[in-house]
This record gives structure tokens, sequence and C-alpha cells, in this order.
């Protein structure tokens, strides 16, 4: 979680949103997933139904979908921004 953080401080991107404090939650929420679900791939396929390996591309795709939406002009709500991120989050990219 630690290397996952220091990346996006190496990073200045995200620096020229408008909505940083946003970003900067949604982003360590989703270092919080990607770190869970990294910890439990040592489990396998106990407690899972079905197991796909959940690796660094998923989550540079997570980031970038933040920033894309984040930065659209025609999500303007916070509820439909969080809600389409964690469709995007929890059905397709995990």
């Amino acid at each position: 979680m630690e290397r996952l953080i220091e990346k996006m401080e190496q990073e200045t991107g995200w620096r020229k949103l408008q909505q940083r404090k946003i970003f900067k939650n949604l982003y360590m929420s989703l270092c919080y997933l990607h770190s869970v679900l990294d910890g439990r791939s040592e489990f396998g396929s106990l407690g899972w139904n079905i197991y796909s390996g959940f690796d660094a591309s998923d989550f540079e795709i997570s980031a970038e979908q933040i920033k894309a939406s984040l930065t659209s002009e025609e999500l303007k709500d916070r509820d439909s921004i969080l809600y389409i991120l964690k469709y995007l989050f929890a059905n397709i990219n995990f």
C-alpha cells in the first residue's frame, strides 16, 4: 500500500485536478481495496467462488478511471461519479 501511495506522490497529473481532495480519498480507497485483494491471493480459491488474479494493470486502469471521471464535463454530480466508479471497479476491473 505504501508503494502505491508513493507512486501517486511522484506523479504530478493529479495535482492539476480541481477535485484533488476527492481524488486522494478515492485513490486511498483504491489502494486499500487492491491491497486486500492482493493479500487474499495467498489463500487461492479458499473463500472465493471464482478466483481471478489481481495485478498491477487492474490498479493502473482503475486509477486512470478515477482521473477521467473527475475531469469529465458530463459528470458533475458526486453521487453519479461514485456509482459509476463502484460499478467499474467491482464488475469490470476487479
